[in-house]
């Protein structure tokens, strides 16, 4: 039996800049560089990810909201928002936009993974209302713990909205996972995997796509390639060590599996990579 194909594209949901610390990490105490810091990266991309499945259209990510640069878009008493990013997004970026030019109805859209529940990263959930959204048990609840938005960057009332369906998943151990050795099978065939990639956040998720050309969908586990060749640590991880060890992890991953992308959520490199791996289906 022919091992299967599956489509997947990359939605940008507009543009973000952060601090140069944010990416290459720094010993720097966090809070201090990102009041302080007056220099930019480059544009980077927000983007999502649409896989095109034989049980209905996947969805990784769902990228920020395009309101995101209005006055009362963050609390008011959390100013840190305003000073870690610089956004650059239009209505016609949104990911039911994206979606939408793929030719499909965000209704059509039956599970979104979502990685983590920081504000980049979820800020389409609420135009998704028919989708079924999958995290992992421990980024629920750390997305709920008194002090998360002032302290961790999650605003719950744009990932949690009661009368969505929600699927909290817990990772376990199974041979699909490989070198993550925990895992969540979307559709018990194989072909979707959710592991757990911490790092970034202690319940961050990556997504391992194991058709016949394997590709990760990383999130924030990476930021740049440069910087996951480097097995450098970003500057707002959760865990510093859990980010190195992951890095590996997926290194050795892409290596078992014939140097297969790691595509990331910021990464200026990911449409090029992605567009290499989709031109050989």
């Amino acid at each position: 039996m022919e091992t299967p194909t599956y489509r997947i594209h990359q939605i940008q949901t507009g543009a973000v800049r952060v601090h140069p610390q944010q990416v290459e990490g720094s010993k720097i105490n966090r809070s201090f560089w990102i009041l302080t810091s007056q220099k930019w990266t480059e544009w980077l991309p927000i983007n999502t990810y649409l896989i095109e499945h034989s049980n209905g259209l996947v969805l990784f990510d769902t990228g920020e909201h395009p309101s995101v640069n209005e006055p009362d878009f963050y609390p008011w008493w959390a100013p840190q928002y305003r000073k870690m990013c610089q956004f650059d997004i239009h209505e016609s970026e949104s990911v039911v936009e994206g979606i939408r030019r793929l030719g499909y109805s965000p209704h059509d859209v039956r599970y979104v993974i979502l990685s983590h529940l920081h504000s980049d990263h979820v800020g389409g959930i609420s135009r998704l209302s028919k989708s079924e959204f999958v995290i992992s048990e421990r980024e629920w609840a750390d997305g709920h713990r008194l002090g998360a938005t002032f302290m961790h960057g999650y605003q719950k009332h744009r990932f949690h909205i009661p009368d969505y369906k929600y699927r909290i998943i817990h990772h376990v151990r199974m041979n699909q996972a490989g070198e993550f050795e925990k895992g969540y099978d979307l559709f018990g065939d194989g072909s979707l995997v959710i592991v757990p990639t911490p790092g970034h956040t202690f319940g961050h998720q990556s997504l391992l796509v194991n058709g016949k050309l394997p590709v990760c969908l990383a999130g924030d586990a990476i930021y740049t390639q440069t910087q996951f060749e480097r097995e450098i640590p970003d500057g707002v991880a959760d865990d510093k060590k859990a980010a190195v060890t992951t890095m590996a992890r997926l290194r050795e991953w892409s290596e078992r599996n014939d140097d297969a992308p790691i595509l990331s959520t910021h990464d200026p490199e990911a449409g090029v990579l992605l567009s290499k791996r989709n031109g050989m289906i």
